[in-house]
């Protein structure tokens, strides 16, 4: 059962509880803008919190408490929503029903928590410079795998293109540049900041509808937190203009992005219709049955791989594919046409009902797995929407085939990016 509560200003608890799960999740999100001065600093925060801690000085001894406790996984994560930039940290650990001397492993588990966030391991008002260049040089090898990565390298340009001068352009673990500003005694301040000044969802995935051990967590937030950081409203994109872009690398394959937007007018819409929308995509091209995978790849083999997603947070449906270059704007045309053809509702009834059958076992999934089910409460959080997983799947096959229609018609291309070869 789905549970979600305010517990003061600014600090929300979402709980989910089910016998069928053996271990407990709890997850720590901070939720702040997303802004390249500071987004950095906070991926470097995230994993530097991650290692160690006063009371656990290195990662050995950090891992060393995680064993003691029947092998528990500390994990953290760094996530972006829109204009929102999220830093997670978490912890999974047995129920206590399986401890084999009585132990109170959830209770265990908070106190750990507590310890790396709000007792860091900083020393005369600075963390550790070793451990923040080692943290700094793993944020930056994962900036340069996005280069290295032509596919990843593709979407991340036409981001960039799309929402150039707009916060959601940034990476969500900042840029190279900013990277480098970081040292062991600014990240302090960035630290209060994250701690103090963003909105803040806790997250427990658990066998027992019992939180008295969380209480210690929500009373330690309440003693610090002073005020309540307001979070901006999501920055929704809407078509202005066609924006295109071309570059050129040592690729073998090219890739192409689309990015289709709406007019200014179709913002701000139900979370029902939003949800009309997630089908609608999936039809387009986020399923294995839709009309992107079956007439541009398979019937007319002019892509290697050609998929869509729709990005909530952005109101943005991107179409990521792989071609050969001679296929470029044949693949262009093509792509345009499948969304064509859903505006004038040339699908069947069946297409509708495979896609909603694909939506309904990804929605079913969600309760498959603790870290699943606090992946979908952050979700619905930041979607600000209380609908349950029954619920969703009802909205889904609702959905009747004139949805989908208006749907489609909602959007229009704003963007072609397209990365390939060198020319001689």
């Amino acid at each position: 059962m789905f549970l979600q509560k305010e517990i003061f200003s600014g600090v929300f608890h979402y709980s989910f509880n089910s016998k069928k799960f053996k271990f407990n999740v709890i997850t720590i999100n901070f939720i702040l803008e997303l802004e390249e001065k500071t987004a950095s600093k906070n991926a470097v925060l995230c994993s530097l919190l991650r290692e160690s801690c006063k009371k656990y000085s290195n990662n050995f001894k950090l891992g060393e408490k995680l064993r003691s406790l029947y092998g528990a996984n500390l994990f953290c994560d760094v996530k972006k929503a829109g204009n929102k930039q999220i830093v997670m940290l978490g912890v999974k650990i047995l129920d206590d029903e399986f401890a084999l001397e009585g132990e109170k492993l959830k209770k265990e588990a908070v106190e750990l928590l507590m310890q790396v966030i709000f007792n860091p391991k900083i020393e005369n008002e600075q963390f550790s410079k070793k451990y923040v260049e080692l943290e700094k040089n793993e944020i930056k090898n994962l900036l340069k795998n996005i280069y290295n990565d032509k596919k990843q390298y593709a979407l991340n340009q036409a981001v960039k293109t799309l929402f150039e001068g707009k916060t959601m352009a940034v990476n969500r673990f900042g840029t190279l540049e900013e990277l480098e500003k970081i040292n062991e005694k600014n990240l302090v301040e960035s630290y209060e900041s994250l701690i103090l000044n963003s909105k803040i969802l806790v997250c427990s995935c658990t066998r027992e509808e019992n939180f008295e051990f969380l209480n210690v967590l929500f009373n330690r937030l309440k003693a610090i937190r002073r005020k309540v950081y307001e979070i901006k409203p999501y920055e929704k994109f809407y078509f202005e203009k066609f924006r295109e872009k071309v570059e050129q690398d040592d690729v073998t394959q090219a890739k192409l992005v689309l990015a289709f937007a709406k007019k200014q007018e179709g913002l701000g819409l139900k979370l029902e219709d939003e949800l009309k929308i997630e089908v609608m995509n999936c039809l387009f091209g986020g399923s294995a049955t839709s009309l992107l995978f079956n007439n541009v790849r398979e019937k007319l083999s002019l892509c290697y791989y050609c998929r869509s997603y729709y990005n909530y947070f952005s109101g943005v449906i991107f179409v990521e594919s792989g071609v050969e270059s001679k296929n470029i704007e044949k693949a262009y045309e093509n792509i345009i046409l499948q969304l064509e053809a859903l505006k004038k509702g040339d699908f069947s009834e069946e297409e509708l009902n495979q896609v909603k059958c694909v939506l309904e076992t990804a929605y079913e999934s969600v309760v498959d797995g603790e870290e699943k089910v606090c992946g979908f409460m952050l979700n619905n959080f930041l979607k600000n929407r209380d609908f349950s997983v029954e619920r969703i799947i009802e909205i889904i096959n609702s959905t009747q085939k004139e949805d989908v229609i208006n749907a489609a018609k909602m959007f229009n291309v704003a963007l072609k990016y397209v990365l390939k070869e060198r020319e001689n």
